[in-house]
């Protein structure tokens, strides 16, 4: 399957191609990106944590490996939030327990920290990027985030105090944390600001 994919793929490619990498799925089905930020996308998980991290990853080298015939920009998103967000995804899912007023909530330690950023945030940088694509040496990996890191203990810790619940159970430390996960995933924003 990955050869045929491959093969098909092969002078296909329009001379630019722009895709996000993410450390979270964006762009499924019912995406609220603009037709001209969707695309491929991929974790910036290491390729260890999960059959998800390690398709993305080999796709994304794949992509990287054909920038001498395509444009390639590498678009390293961090934890994307917003409206119509998935509902199976971390903010959302914890915002619906308390909001249902779950019993408990099993949570792992709560103490990796994760850089968010709003969805309008990524929009308007995708579009600022894809003004400028011109300017941006192929090959080029942008990470996107705010360049601040919470921890997720604080991040529920404060959705339930928002949320004005006082009933359910935050059980932290309930469920393991990955193996190979990284603690810290944060944006160096330094290329942004420059």
């Amino acid at each position: 399957m990955g050869e045929r994919l491959r093969d098909a793929m092969e002078g296909a490619w329009p001379s630019r191609v722009t895709f996000p990498f993410s450390c979270e799925p964006v762009g499924g089905p019912d995406c609220k990106l603009p037709s001209k930020a969707r695309g491929a996308h991929h974790t910036a998980l290491k390729k260890e944590i999960n059959f998800y991290s390690f398709s993305k990853g080999c796709f994304r080298d794949y992509l990287l490996s054909k920038k001498s015939n395509i444009k390639v920009i590498n678009i390293e998103l961090q934890y994307v939030y917003g409206p119509s967000d998935a509902r199976w995804k971390f903010i959302p899912y914890v915002i619906s327990m308390l909001k249902k007023n779950s019993v408990e909530i099993e949570l792992s330690s709560g103490l990796q920290k994760r850089d968010f950023i709003f969805i309008s945030d990524v929009v308007n940088a995708f579009d600022i990027i894809l003004k400028n694509v011109d300017l941006i040496k192929t090959g080029l990996t942008i990470p996107l985030g705010t360049g601040k890191a919470v921890s997720l203990k604080y991040l529920v810790l404060t959705l339930k105090k928002l949320a004005q619940n006082q009933s359910t159970q935050l059980k932290f430390g309930a469920v393991q944390n990955r193996d190979n996960e990284e603690n810290v995933m944060l944006a160096d924003t330094t290329i942004l600001r420059d």
